[in-house]
């Protein structure tokens, strides 16, 4: 395709988005580390210098499509937190938190690298902008927590769902070894290693919210 130098506000953003519909096709068959910048370009029509006028790196990009996957998420979490009211049995919540965020996949696959690749390969103006962005779906998630439980606080919220995307992101990724390690893990003497996304991650987001509301820890998240 032969894409003439955006000059307006229109064809700047009409780029970025052919930008970021080539680096979603190509995640939906190949991993993110298997994605290169070149590959994008090419995959879009373009030249890796035409890249840079819009992302200055692969993980900006990334950034960018993190923030949809984070926003499908949310919306699907917000919609399940309306099934439950106080006093809420947290086993029956945790597990239909992890049976919907489970249907979120490439959410999960990009949640890891958001702390270790994407925001540190990211510009301060983006990064800006995406701890706006996340501050704010916080506050929607906060609404709809406080209503189930009334002794959490935002502080308390925003714990909660940073540790929820630490840990069931790595959960995932344990989850989803390669052939070899699989291999591995079908050996008797490891099969106690062999991960269980469900009923680990269910567990893990039950024993978190019961940290996070104990009396004992309230003072951790006092405003």
């Amino acid at each position: 395709m032969d894409w003439q130098r955006a000059r307006t506000p229109e064809k700047i953003e009409e780029r970025k988005e052919a930008i970021l519909a080539a680096a979603k096709e190509l995640f939906q068959k190949n991993a993110y580390e298997n994605i290169s910048l070149n590959g994008i370009a090419a995959h879009a029509g373009f030249t890796k210098s035409n890249v840079y006028r819009y992302f200055s790196t692969r993980e900006e990009i990334f950034l960018t499509i993190f923030v949809e996957l984070l926003e499908k998420w949310s919306r699907s979490i917000l919609k399940m937190y309306k099934n439950f009211d106080n006093p809420v049995d947290l086993h029956s919540f945790s597990k239909d938190f992890i049976e919907v965020t489970t249907k979120h996949q490439r959410f999960l696959e990009l949640c890891s690298l958001v702390f270790i690749s994407l925001e540190k390969n990211s510009s301060a103006e983006q990064l800006i902008e995406f701890k706006k962005y996340t501050l704010s779906l916080f506050s929607e998630h906060h609404r709809e927590l406080k209503r189930l439980f009334p002794e959490l606080t935002f502080l308390g919220t925003v714990t909660f769902l940073k540790m929820a995307h630490a840990t069931l992101s790595l959960l995932w990724s344990s989850s989803n070894p390669n052939e070899t390690l699989k291999e591995v893990l079908r050996t008797p003497e490891f099969q106690p290693l062999a991960p269980d996304f469900s009923k680990e991650a269910v567990f893990a987001i039950a024993i978190l919210l019961e940290g996070i509301l104990a009396p004992s820890n309230q003072d951790m998240f006092a405003e």
